[in-house]
């Protein structure tokens, strides 16, 4: 927000307060509100302004939080996704070493991805991902044809009374 706040000219405090209030939704816009009816609370700096704000709104304990939250992640998507996800959430943890993010993100897969991860023993955070994602890529590749197929004969020989589209064609001659 500082840069923003620079390269738009803004260096008035209360301006900035303004601006930044005006991208607030949901908890955040009513606690702004709450302190829109009474001038002593509301901040006049940006300094205390965002002091009240990290008081208001940021968590005890957020290295603990992102650890809590790096534990129970799973994966529900697809391996890119998870493998996102995780990213963005270890970031948040100082000191997180490659191997402890390697573990914690294998544990984290689909079974049948999670056997085959631990099968090939990567070395490393971002090879057990590439491992992941090659075999859910190919995984899926196998089963799409398959699937296609399986279901477009299945309505063909529906929609003919149980006779395939080459017999039905010779019997209406």
């Amino acid at each position: 927000m500082e840069h923003f706040f620079t390269v738009l000219r803004i260096p008035e405090d209360w301006d900035r307060i303004q601006l930044a209030v005006s991208y607030f939704t949901g908890p955040a816009l009513d606690w702004w509100r709450s302190l829109e009816d009474s001038v002593d609370l509301r901040p006049t700096t940006w300094e205390n302004f965002k002091i009240e704000l990290e008081n208001t709104f940021q968590t005890i304990n957020p290295v603990e939080t992102a650890r809590n939250k790096l534990a129970l992640l799973e994966q529900v998507t697809t391996v890119r996704q998870y493998a996102t996800q995780f990213r963005s959430t270890a970031l948040l943890i100082p000191g997180i070493t490659d191997e402890e993010k390697m573990d914690r993100f294998i544990r984290g897969l689909k079974l049948e991805v999670q056997k085959e991860t631990r099968f090939k023993t990567p070395k490393s955070f971002d090879e057990a991902v590439q491992i992941a994602e090659r075999y859910e890529g190919v995984t899926y590749q196998v089963q799409l044809p398959r699937t296609n197929n399986n279901r477009f004969n299945r309505a063909n020989r529906y929609a003919n009374g149980g006779a395939s589209t080459s017999s039905t064609s010779l019997s209406a001659t």
